[in-house]
């Protein structure tokens, strides 16, 4: 009886091993992808103050993202912009002011094509720096 609990807890311990340690491997490939994703928008690594990329398996088994991500540019620290990663891409989710949701709906609108076209930032613009 003490042989099978050790052995079942060692299971477990192995299988959660290996999915903190499967994080932490995508969790690198997550960041250059949203990094190659703004980029193609016309915006510098550098313009980025803050990313930050959130895993959770639970979100997974309920049909959410799997990955959130959100990222805060240096000149317009004031917005955070949401990505998600799925099928092998980023995708904008959306924009919050200061940790809350935008409530205006033109604004939505303005902040996220403004973002898509590459007019949110007056600096740190790829043809810019190079």
């Amino acid at each position: 009886m003490k042989k099978k609990v050790i052995i079942i807890g060692a299971v477990a311990a192995i299988i959660v091993s290996g999915l903190c340690l499967n994080v932490i491997i995508s969790k690198g490939k997550v960041e250059r992808e949203t990094y190659k994703f703004i980029a193609s928008k016309g915006y510098s690594e550098e313009a980025i103050k803050e990313l930050n990329i959130e895993h959770s398996y639970i979100n997974r088994l309920l049909g959410y993202n799997e990955w959130r991500i959100s990222a805060t540019f240096k000149e317009r620290d004031d917005l955070s912009f949401w990505f998600s990663y799925k099928n092998k891409g980023i995708y904008i989710e959306g924009v919050t002011e200061q940790s809350k949701p935008v409530d205006n709906k033109e604004d939505v609108i303005y902040y996220l094509d403004s973002f898509k076209d590459g007019t949110l930032l007056k600096e740190y613009k790829l043809e810019d720096i190079k």
